[in-house]
Parts: C-alpha cells; structure tokens; sequence
C-alpha cells in the first residue's frame, strides 16, 4: 500500500539531494512532506534553503548541545518530535549516533558516490572516493542509496545506478556525472518506498535483480548491476555464504520491518 512518507534531513552544507527532493513534492512527482531539517553547521545554505520553503529547521552540534553523545540525543528528540518517519542524509558529514539510530531502526538513507561496497568506509567521501576509483582503473562507478547502521556505508542496498567511465577521466569529471545523477537515484528510492510502504527491499526483488536498476536520464543502457547478489545484498552478520549454498541466516530479519521499527502511521 502506498504511503504518504515524512521526511526529516540532517545535511552539513548545501543539502543538493535535499533540494532536489523538496522540488520532486512539489512538482508532485513524490508523495512526500519534509517535517525538519537539521544541520550542525548553523550557517549551512540547506538551513537556508530549508527556510525560504517554511519547512522547520534546528542547528543541532556537539558545541551547541555539550558533546557529541548530546548532540545525538537532541538529534533524536528532535526528529520524533517532528513526526519523522524516514531520515534522509543529505551531505551529512558527522556519524550518525547510536541514539539515532535506535529511534530510527533501518529507517535512516544515505546516498554514497560509489558502487558499494567498494569505496566505502572511515573517509571516503567527496573528491577522495572518485580519486580512488580512477586509481583503481575500475570500469565503472556510480551510486548507491542504502541503509544507515553503525558502520560507514555499511547499511543494505536499497537502490543504485553505475555509469562506464570513460578514457581519460578525472576526479572532476566523474564527480560531476554522478553527482548530477544522485538525486535522481534518491528521489527514485524514495518513490519505491512509498509505493510499498516499507524501507526493506521484498525477499521476491532478490530474484529480479535487474528491476531495481535505475537508469538515469541520459544513460539508457549503460545502468547495470556492478557486482553479484553476494554483494549486492550485503547486510551484515545475520547472513552466512558458504560458497556452494544459498543465502542462510535470519532473511526476516533483514527483509521485514523490525518489531522496533517505526510503524507504518509514521510514513502517512
């Protein structure tokens, strides 16, 4: 059953996906509100931006709240608080606290600017994942939406699009490609989500891989998948692969909402 999603962002500085969504319920091309967005940085323009739309805002940081365990609970009231029901990171360059991700068990979207899980991780973000991917001499690269959990660009797959790279790339370039067609990747998760009222990809899309590719406008064709299911559904240390078998472990831990995750009424 689709729903009406309740976005809350937490952005650093420009908030680009954040911009994009924002224009997306606008155009009414995503069933969606943004209830807050928050920042640690209280001069950054996606509080502005964030402004200028009537769309509450809160500079929430360790300084501003006492210390970095502070800040992460104050994050967490605050989102609640507004009625939340889905996070969005939107160039949001602090670790997201345990206490936020209590409140929001598998309901926190990150976009990464690589084909994870390579080219994730403690400090790969902006000009330094591209860097490594051009030094790698990888075919293709491209981005990923995924669940936020306690590790860097660890969290399940939810959506992603790679591009080929082409000869003679720079860190600039590819930069530049893919961060035009973030949004675009992000708005689509989010329509996905909605349309099927939950976060978690459904155990019968594993099958049909290829549905979940989006092709970016621009780019008929060259949209695939860059790594197998093995990677692919990647989600922790509730799955077993023995090399000659099929996934074992906990799939409805993985696959269906939590009994700690926030309720449907939360997306509406």
């Amino acid at each position: 059953m689709a729903q009406r999603l309740r976005l809350g962002f937490l952005a650093s500085h420009t908030g680009s996906s954040l911009r994009e969504i924002v224009r997306a319920i606008e155009a009414a091309e995503l069933d969606a509100s943004v209830e807050i967005v928050i920042s640690n940085n209280a001069d950054a323009p996606a509080l502005e931006f964030a402004r200028s739309k009537g769309i509450p805002t809160a500079h929430i940081s360790a300084k501003t709240a006492g210390s970095p365990e502070a800040a992460d609970r104050a994050i967490a009231h605050q989102l609640r608080a507004s009625n939340v029901g889905l996070v969005v990171l939107s160039g949001y360059l602090r670790k997201v606290g345990p206490s936020t991700l209590r409140a929001f068990p598998g309901h926190i979207l990150n976009i990464h600017p690589s084909l994870l899980p390579k080219f994730g991780g403690r400090g790969m973000f902006g000009a330094a994942v591209h860097e490594a991917v051009i030094a790698a001499k990888e075919r293709y690269s491209g981005a990923t939406v995924h669940i936020v959990d306690e590790e860097y660009d660890h969290g399940t797959v939810i959506a992603r699009f790679s591009i080929e790279i082409s000869p003679g790339e720079t860190v600039e370039s590819l930069k530049s490609k893919i961060m035009e067609l973030e949004p675009g990747l992000f708005i689509y998760a989010l329509k996905q989500i909605a349309q099927r009222g939950h976060v978690f990809p459904l155990l019968s899309d594993i099958m049909r891989a290829p549905l979940r590719v989006w092709n970016p406008p621009g780019f008929d064709g060259m949209a695939r998948w860059a790594s197998d299911l093995t990677t692919q559904f990647r989600a922790g240390g509730r799955r077993i692969w023995d090399g000659r078998r099929k996934w074992l472990g906990d799939l409805a831990g993985q696959f269906h909402m939590p009994h700690h995750t926030p309720s449907s009424r939360h997306f509406r």
